[in-house]
């Protein structure tokens, strides 16, 4: 039996939105971290509202129980956050 990977998701804009889309059938998504967008919050709230969502990065990055992080941030912020995660 295949068990599914326990992730967060940080950034969840236009591209963020397609990765969590992608993810949610194949893993388990613990925690949506944002900038913390009204839109944003209202469209989490419509598609997945049974996923926390958090503000800060390290809110995800604290957690033992996540096992892996996807990073959907603008492109100058993906080495900052992979060397933190």
């Amino acid at each position: 039996m295949h068990t599914r990977v326990k992730m967060a998701i940080i950034g969840v804009g236009r591209w963020g939105k397609n990765v969590l889309t992608a993810l949610v059938p194949r893993a388990n998504v613990l925690l949506a971290v944002h900038t913390g967008s009204a839109e944003t919050d209202a469209w989490l709230a419509e598609k997945y509202q049974g996923i926390p969502v958090a503000y800060e990065v390290k809110e995800a990055l604290v957690r033992t129980d996540i096992q892996a992080v996807a990073i959907a941030t603008p492109i100058p912020t993906h080495a900052a956050l992979v060397r933190r995660a």
